[in-house]
C-alpha cells in the first residue's frame, strides 16, 4: 500500500482495466489512537450484514468502543458498551446468516487454486478472498477480513464485528459471516492491547484497551478532506502477471522454486491511496 506524501503533486486516481475505486459507501473510516484503518464493505456477498454496518456506524454505535477481545495471532473483536456477548448491543436485531450464497455466473471470479486446501477451489469473488464448491460459493477468513461475531445461534450476530489479525482461521469460514476487509491501516490493529488467552482473549474493563474514536463512512466525511481509494482488479492483467510470477518464483534467490500452489490469503490485491488538495494542506508543517 502507498499513502502519498502531503507534499507530492496529486493526480487523480482513474479506474481502468487494472483499477476500481469502491463507492464511497461503501468504505468505513475507523479513527484509533494509533492510526487509521479504512475497511471496503462487500454488499454483493453480505448485503444484510452492510446494511446493519452502515447503520450502526451512522448512529454512532462504535464510536469510543473497545476491542475488548484481542487475542495474538488470531482476531480483535469490538463491540458497544454493556454488550460484551455476540448477541450484540441492546434493542439490536439480530441478523440472519449470510455465511454462503449459491454461484454468481455474473460475478467476477478468478480460480486460483483447484483443488484446494480447504475447499474445491479458491479464488476471488469481485476481488475478495473466496472459494468455491460445485453450487455455492462464500469468502474466506484472510488476515484482514471483517465479519460479524455471535453466538452458537448462527442467526444471533447484531453488533460485535471482529477482524482477523493473523495467520488465517480458515475453519470459520462458512462458519460466520464475513462483510468486509481491512484495506489500510492492520498496523494499526497491529498495536492494539493482548487478552489473557485462558480469559478467551478477553480484556478486564479495569485494564488498558484500544478504542475506536470514531467511525465513519466515507460518504459522510467531508469530499475535500476523505482519501481517494483505488484497488487492484484480481481479473486484471497487472494482478494476473502477479500471480503468474508467484507461481513460477523465477527470481535468482529462490533455489526451491515451489510446486506453483498459491495461498490466496498471501496476495491481497494491492492499494493505493492519495489525499485531496484540502487535506494535504491540514498536513503540512506549518
Amino acid at each position: 500500500m502507498r499513502c502519498a506524501l502531503a507534499n507530492e503533486p496529486q493526480k487523480p486516481l482513474q479506474e481502468n482495466g487494472d483499477w476500481y475505486t469502491p463507492k464511497d459507501e461503501n468504505l468505513v473510516l475507523l479513527e484509533l489512537e494509533a492510526g487509521n484503518v479504512i475497511i471496503e464493505l462487500a454488499p454483493f456477498f453480505a448485503p444484510s450484514h452492510v446494511q446493519h454496518f452502515r447503520e450502526q456506524v451512522q448512529h454512532g454505535n462504535y464510536d469510543q468502543i473497545d476491542f475488548y477481545r484481542v487475542i495474538e495471532g488470531f482476531v480483535a473483536q469490538a463491540g458497544a458498551e454493556g454488550a460484551e456477548g455476540a448477541e450484540g448491543a441492546e434493542g439490536a436485531e439480530p441478523l440472519s446468516a449470510e455465511f454462503e450464497r449459491s454461484q454468481d455466473n455474473n460475478a467476477e471470479w478468478l480460480l486460483v487454486q483447484h483443488p484446494a486446501l480447504l475447499a474445491q477451489s479458491d479464488g476471488y469473488l469481485n476481488n475478495f478472498a473466496a472459494a468455491r464448491d460445485d453450487t455455492k460459493e462464500w469468502l474466506v477468513h484472510c488476515p484482514g477480513s471483517l465479519a460479524m461475531a455471535r453466538s452458537n445461534d448462527p442467526n444471533s450476530a447484531s453488533n460485535h464485528f471482529y477482524v482477523v489479525l493473523g495467520h488465517a482461521p480458515r475453519h470459520l469460514d462458512r462458519n460466520m459471516t464475513i462483510f468486509g476487509r481491512v484495506i489500510k491501516g492492520m498496523e494499526h490493529l497491529q498495536t492494539l492491547p493482548r487478552g489473557n488467552l485462558e480469559a478467551g482473549g478477553v480484556i478486564p474493563s479495569s485494564e488498558p484497551r484500544g478504542s475506536i474514536k470514531k467511525a465513519q463512512l466515507f460518504s459522510m466525511i467531508d469530499s475535500q478532506k476523505r482519501p481517494i481509494i483505488r484497488i487492484q482488479k484480481t481479473t486484471g492483467a497487472a494482478y494476473t502477471k502477479r500471480l503468474t510470477e508467484a507461481r513460477a518464483r523465477n527470481n535468482e534467490f529462490f533455489i526451491y522454486k515451489g510446486n506453483g500452489a498459491l495461498d490466496i490469503c498471501y496476495y491481497p490485491p494491492r492499494v493505493e491511496m492519495t489525499l485531496p488538495e484540502a487535506k494535504q494542506q491540514e498536513e503540512k508543517p506549518q
